[in-house]
């Protein structure tokens, strides 16, 4: 009795369950049919045209099968990117714009003491015809002066050089700086990327670090004394500088505007020397 009860049950639960599916797939195809026919009203609708229209609108704007305008405003001038010079190193009594390039008292190798600097240009900004352009840069400039059989002490106040009568293999006092350039460039042919070109700079470059090192033989001992600091030079100073480049190549003459010594008088760098470039 109780196994036909249960049965029964079954059956009940099984007929109105099946009944509940049949009524819920005619809701689902009910909503269905409603909603696509919401949707063709609304496609028919005065403001959902326009907004059609306004989309055709701007994709008709984006086409890229005007290939002429596209390339026109893709176009791109060569402009200088990265700098890498070597030239000799004076220091001297005045400015060139002076007349005189007397060398000051400091004993070095004239012959053997060098400028070294490379800068990468990260900003450019272009005239309108494209003939002339204004770069930022940043970079590092070392100041290389060999000092030969002169040998020097470092002091708090004063460098004393005097003639040294140890076997010397180096001598030399260097100096690190880090170098921002500002630059104008002009161009008479902007369109093609191997081409003359003349530029202008105004240079700052802050001191980072300085060393005097000296390297002898005694006794059949190697020896070294090594100094560092800023060797009384300043802690900045700027340069302006002429160069003239053609493809990868040019020449330049630099020369300080500021004093870079704190100890000699007027003392002013000069440096002239080639330049390698690179363009984007």
């Amino acid at each position: 009795m109780s196994t036909y009860c249960h049965t029964s049950k079954k059956y009940i639960l099984y007929f109105f369950q099946n009944r509940l599916v049949c009524i819920i797939i005619l809701l689902i195809m009910g909503c269905c049919s409603n909603f696509q026919g919401q949707n063709i009203d609304t496609l028919n609708t005065s403001w959902f045209k326009k907004i059609l229209n306004s989309e055709n609108k701007y994709n008709n704007d984006w086409n890229f099968e005007e290939e002429d305008d596209f390339r026109l405003d893709q176009k791109k001038h060569p402009s200088l990117k990265n700098e890498f010079d070597l030239g000799a190193l004076l220091y001297i009594e005045n400015k060139i714009s002076r007349g005189n390039l007397e060398s000051i008292k400091a004993p070095f190798n004239r012959y053997n003491s060098a400028q070294i600097g490379i800068k990468k240009y990260i900003k450019t900004i272009e005239s309108p015809k494209k003939y002339f352009n204004f770069q930022l840069g940043l970079g590092t400039t070392f100041h290389h002066l060999n000092l030969g059989k002169n040998e020097a002490i470092v002091l708090d106040d004063t460098i004393t050089f005097f003639k040294s009568s140890k076997e010397i293999r180096k001598n030399f006092m260097r100096f690190h700086y880090l170098t921002v350039p500002l630059k104008l460039n002009f161009k008479p042919l902007p369109s093609k990327k191997k081409t003359f070109q003349i530029g202008a700079s105004i240079q700052y470059h802050l001191l980072v670090n300085g060393k005097y090192e000296l390297k002898f033989k005694e006794l059949n001992n190697s020896k070294k004394i090594s100094t560092l600091g800023k060797l009384h030079h300043q802690n900045h100073f700027i340069s302006s500088r002429i160069q003239l480049s053609y493809k990868k190549i040019g020449v330049y003459v630099e020369n300080g505007i500021t004093s870079i010594s704190t100890i000699f008088q007027s003392p002013y760098s000069l440096s002239f020397g080639i330049v390698l470039c690179s363009y984007h």
